[in-house]
């Protein structure tokens, strides 16, 4: 996350994700605690852009349950629809 002076802050000490678990059980409000205390360490290596979501378990068996290649590219569009008038 950047700070007020643009600086990347490092959160890793408080979550390893920030997903609902951590907004529910009052992640939003340690951040800000932990901003005002000065104790977020400056990020390393910031990246920009955000990190994409890694697939859940239901994503990962269901993948795993097929013996079917994975596709090298994405399935053809459907043609548009040609109707009679």
């Amino acid at each position: 996350m950047l700070d007020a002076d643009g600086v990347a802050r490092d959160l890793s000490g408080l979550t390893a994700d920030i997903d609902g678990v951590f907004l529910a059980g009052g992640g939003i409000r340690r951040v800000r605690e932990a901003l005002e205390a000065g104790t977020l360490p400056v990020l390393a290596d910031p990246r920009p852009g955000s990190v994409r979501p890694s697939p859940g378990p239901a994503r990962w068996s269901a993948s795993a349950s097929t013996t079917a290649p994975t596709p090298l590219s994405p399935a053809p569009s459907r043609p548009p629809s040609r109707s009679c008038s």
